[in-house]
C-alpha cells in the first residue's frame, strides 16, 4: 500500500465516521457526551468481537458461512430497526441539544496566563545549544563576544 492509498483510505474514514459523531453529539447532550460516546464505543467494540466469534462458533458446530452470516442478520436487523424507530421519534436531533447560557466574562483568568507563562519557559528550556549558536553566528556582532 502506498502513501497515496493510505491518505485516500484515511480521508474516506474521516467522512465515514463524522456523521455518527455529529448525531451522537446532539443526542448525548442530556446524559453527558462522555458517557454517550463511551457507550457507543463499547457497543462498537462488543460487536467487533462478538460478530467474528459467532461466525467461528457456527463454523465450529459444522455450520457454513451461509448459516453464520444468516445468524448475524439478526443483530443487524435489530440495529436497523432501532435506527428507523429513532428516526421517526426524533426527526431533528438538533432539537435535543440543550443550549447552555453563556456567562459574561472579562477575559481569560489569571491561572490561564500563569499556565501560558510556564509552558513558554518549558518550551524555551528545550532550545538547544546548536540552535542558539546558529542564530548568534548570523548576528552582526564581533566574534570575540561569543565563544562559538
Amino acid at each position: 500500500m502506498s502513501a497515496d492509498d493510505s491518505c485516500l483510505d484515511n480521508s474516506g474514514r474521516s467522512h465515514l465516521f463524522s456523521c455518527p459523531s455529529i448525531m451522537l453529539s446532539h443526542a448525548t447532550s442530556e446524559v453527558g457526551r462522555g458517557w454517550g460516546f463511551g457507550l457507543h464505543e463499547a457497543m462498537d467494540q462488543i460487536g467487533a468481537v462478538a460478530g467474528p466469534l459467532i461466525v467461528a462458533l457456527v463454523l465450529y458446530l459444522k455450520g457454513g458461512y451461509k448459516t453464520g452470516f444468516a445468524i448475524l442478520f439478526i443483530p443487524a436487523f435489530l440495529a436497523l430497526t432501532v435506527l428507523v424507530v429513532a428516526r421517526f421519534l426524533y426527526p431533528t436531533p438538533r432539537e435535543l441539544e440543550v443550549t447552555p447560557a453563556i456567562p459574561a466574562s472579562r477575559g481569560l483568568p489569571r491561572t490561564f496566563w500563569l499556565y501560558l507563562a510556564a509552558v513558554a519557559f518549558i518550551a524555551a528550556g528545550y532550545v538547544d545549544y546548536p540552535l542558539i549558536a546558529f542564530h548568534c553566528a548570523a548576528l552582526p556582532v564581533r566574534q570575540a563576544f561569543y565563544p562559538f
